[in-house]
């Protein structure tokens, strides 16, 4: 375990048990999510993205992106 997983770990300890439960919860979602999504190979990729659902999330994606003004990413702005 990594020393920042493990200090997560440590800060959630200290909440209720509901609050564990469900950041446990969430935890265990992203990982079966990710772990579906590395399985995928190119060509699966490549259908999923192109599909009409693919696209509408694509595109609803997007426009959240643009509308997030927390994120303002300018690569002059970091030192070289």
């Amino acid at each position: 375990m990594t020393t920042l997983l493990q200090k997560a770990f440590d800060e959630i300890q200290e909440l209720p048990e509901k609050e564990q439960d469900d950041l446990a919860n969430a935890l265990l979602v992203t990982v079966k999510e990710k772990k579906a999504i590395d399985s995928l190979d190119e060509k699966e990729w490549g259908n999923l993205v192109a599909s009409p659902k693919g696209q509408r999330v694509l595109e609803e994606l997007a426009n959240e992106a643009k509308k997030d003004d927390c994120f303002d990413f300018d690569p002059a702005n970091f030192p070289k």
